[in-house]
């Protein structure tokens, strides 16, 4: 990740790049590398909400026969600090050529227990021209000391 100066405190702006190298045993995964190029924009603002965006594109080292061999993603989300709580939203959405295009909204809640622990749960449909799915989630994070 490269984060890269906006002048302003309360804009971020950054560069990801990544790689999946094949690991997994056969039958898992792609047996190939894909390469991953994303775009990262935060933006905070009128006190305790944040706007972020993100756009990437990986190149598939293996793909379905018709399918191209660019995945593009992109994510916009906006959340709201409320103490101890954050209320978040969520669209993104995602084209292949050669497949069907997918849009997916989500809804997410955390709750800062204490400094090192925060609960979350959300909610997200995604919307696909082979039929819709949903998802119900909870998760825990613990931040560990320092390890180095």
């Amino acid at each position: 990740k490269h984060r890269i100066a906006t002048g302003k405190k309360n804009q971020n702006f950054g560069i990801e790049a990544g790689i999946k190298l094949p690991t997994a045993e056969q039958g898992l995964g792609s047996g190939k590398s894909d390469f991953t190029v994303n775009g990262i924009y935060s933006l905070d603002f009128a006190s305790d909400w944040r706007l972020d965006a993100n756009a990437s594109a990986t190149k598939l080292g293996t793909t379905d026969i018709g399918a191209g061999s660019v995945s593009y993603l992109w994510a916009m989300a906006l959340s709201k600090e409320l103490g101890s709580w954050t209320l978040a939203g969520e669209i993104s959405g995602t084209h292949q050529s050669g497949l069907p295009n997918s849009t997916q909204w989500l809804a997410a809640a955390s709750y800062v227990v204490h400094p090192r622990i925060v609960l979350d749960a959300g909610f997200s449909v995604i919307q696909q021209t082979h039929g819709d799915g949903h998802t119900l989630f909870f998760g825990a994070t613990w931040l560990a000391d320092k390890l180095f």
